[in-house]
């Protein structure tokens, strides 16, 4: 069902009805424009956007898939659907999405024109963002092969506005990725083992990834927020609530950190260390953020160094919002 409300939850509109499209995705996203208050866009196979806080749906795109699911199991015949949508913050008519079937489309004019991106793996989309800093050209995509059997962790960069793309999972361990998050120029992803960081994507390209924290419940991380005010990461946990940890130092330049780092004499140690650069090479094993002492696990720290316990620090729990399934904090404005 798709519905609003303007009484802050009181009561609540159905307007599923005015969304064209035979297939939704059981998680439809949806998505505020960040130029725009009273925009808003949502999808079924076809985008929709809503100038008017959601009282009307325009459909702005064709079938931005490839149909509906051919399987021959009739509970799969709702797949070829979007799953995912991200609006530029300050590039107006720049929408990335992707769907259900392994398309990442992308328009730069508002939905007049939309192209389907290349050199993409087939798997579900499970999320698109575009870098606030670049938004004319820089983006990123993440998969989940869980359906297909596809164990790899999968994220990919584009520089040239859609384009061309750049795997940069690097060592992240094999795992579906459930979300992407730039923050300057780190890149931060929810997976199901975990919340993982790599520092400066522009120069790294992703080769080595970190993994932040220690608190969060054995489940898969469905979503991320990145709070900038107040310098802190918002995780949501598949049907275990949602969980936050402070990183002062996520999305400054190395120069930045360099200068924090060091300190003026006598001062107490400035907080930039947060989240420190692997000097381990990709391949090597390192024990988990939750025990040090421990053995190499075989999934998620095997192949991707964790930060240190004592730098990150434990994540606090925002509240038992705890459901029978996964939840999300978007709509979010990075």
């Amino acid at each position: 069902m798709c519905a609003r409300s303007t009484n802050s939850g009181d009561s609540m509109s159905n307007f599923e009805h005015e969304i064209v499209g035979t297939r939704k995705n059981w998680l439809s996203p949806i998505e505020f424009d960040p130029l725009d208050p009273d925009a808003v866009y949502t999808a079924s196979e076809i985008v929709h956007r809503s100038t008017d806080r959601g009282a009307t749906w325009t459909p702005i795109s064709p079938d931005l898939t490839g149909g509906p699911g051919r399987e021959t199991n009739p509970l799969f015949r709702n797949y070829g659907t979007v799953t995912t949508i991200a609006a530029a913050e300050v590039e107006f008519g720049t929408i990335y999405v992707g769907t259900d079937d392994g398309r990442v489309q992308y328009t730069h004019d508002s939905g007049t024109t939309w192209t389907r991106a290349t050199g993409l793996p087939t798997d579900w989309v499970t999320s698109v963002a575009i870098d606030r800093r670049d938004p004319a050209n820089v983006a990123y995509a993440s998969f989940s092969g869980f359906r297909s059997g596809n164990q790899k962790s999968l994220v990919f960069r584009t520089a040239d506005g859609g384009r061309t793309w750049k795997d940069v999972s690097g060592n992240l361990p094999q795992a579906p990725v459930n979300d992407v998050l730039p923050i300057g120029d780190d890149l931060v992803v929810a997976s199901d083992v975990g919340v993982f960081v790599t520092r400066g994507i522009t120069k790294g390209m992703g080769r080595s990834w970190l993994k932040v924290g220690t608190g969060l419940p054995n489940a898969p991380i469905t979503s991320l927020d990145w709070q900038a005010k107040t310098k802190t990461l918002l995780a949501s946990n598949f049907g275990r609530g949602a969980y936050s940890v402070p990183l002062p130092d996520l999305g400054r330049s190395e120069a930045a950190r360099n200068r924090a780092a060091k300190g003026s004499p006598g001062a107490a140690p400035a907080p930039a260390r947060a989240v420190e650069a692997a000097t381990a090479p990709a391949t090597e094993p390192v024990a988990s953020a939750v025990e040090e002492s421990a053995a190499p696990p075989t999934t998620a720290a095997s192949s991707s160094r964790a930060l240190p316990t004592q730098a990150v620090g434990v994540l606090a729990a925002l509240g038992l919002l705890a459901l029978a399934g996964g939840f999300a904090l978007r709509p979010r404005r990075r």
